[in-house]
């Protein structure tokens, strides 16, 4: 049976959020539902009948959402932090693909030594580039949001 969050009482609805409030505060977007199910037996006899209202499964019920919710959502920002650092890594290796094939063009036309053999091989500015990039997605990945 559905029941509106209202008709649980007070102290049900504070927990309720009070629950939201700390999942928002460990940056987690919770919603929750205005509806809550609630478990309920019926039993006894046609003339006595016997209600069982089973709190401890609506609260299971709503703890297992809750759950189900917050996995999806660090699901989606793992997914999204392993696509940023596949196309970083893509963008970064094309530029010192690049890099490289312009190097051994200027050492057989007999241009000028741009640095890179003076660096083992590697260029320090996609070295840098890289560096930056991987920086940047892992602070994004682990430090909350500043909201204004």
């Amino acid at each position: 049976m559905k029941v509106p969050r209202a008709m649980l009482g007070g102290d049900a609805n504070n927990l309720m959020n009070s629950v939201a409030s700390q999942a928002a505060g460990h940056g987690l977007n919770v919603n929750m539902k205005d509806k809550i199910d609630l478990p309920v037996g019926i039993g006894g006899t046609a003339t006595k009948p016997v209600i069982r209202v089973d709190i401890r499964g609506a609260l299971a019920g709503a703890a297992a959402g809750l759950k189900q919710q917050a996995t999806d959502l660090v699901k989606a920002k793992v997914d999204s932090v392993k696509s940023q650092l596949r196309d970083t890594a893509r963008a970064v290796g094309q530029q010192v693909a690049k890099n490289a094939a312009e190097e051994l063009r200027k050492r057989l036309t007999g241009g000028k030594d741009s640095g890179v053999a003076a660096t083992g091989g590697v260029d320090t500015s996609a070295k840098k580039q890289l560096q930056s990039a991987g920086k940047s997605l892992i602070d994004g990945l682990f430090k909350k949001k500043k909201s204004n």
